[in-house]
């Protein structure tokens, strides 16, 4: 970590907050990897990517975003898929 980062019990939040985000996010994506078309499987690939950028703490601010990006896009595309409105 560098100079700029928080030390002591600060820091141990942020880690554990990075650390749970990304589980969480990991886990989901790769079990709806399984299941899903294969437009959703490249969002989902997007998502788990970017979770292990935020464990790692490379790139946290695009990571985030991108990974906001990606769920939009995700729970967007999902809807069309299940109504059927879906025209690739």
């Amino acid at each position: 970590m560098t100079g700029a980062s928080a030390n002591g019990w600060p820091g141990r939040g942020l880690l554990l907050l990075r650390l749970l985000t990304a589980a969480a996010v990991m886990h989901q994506g790769i079990a709806a990897f399984h299941e899903a078309a294969s437009v959703l499987q490249i969002q989902q690939a997007i998502v788990v990517a970017a979770s292990v950028l935020i464990v790692v703490g490379l790139w946290t601010p695009i990571a985030g975003t991108l990974m906001a990006i990606a769920e939009v896009w995700i729970a967007v595309s999902s809807q069309f898929w299940q109504s059927g409105d879906w025209y690739p």
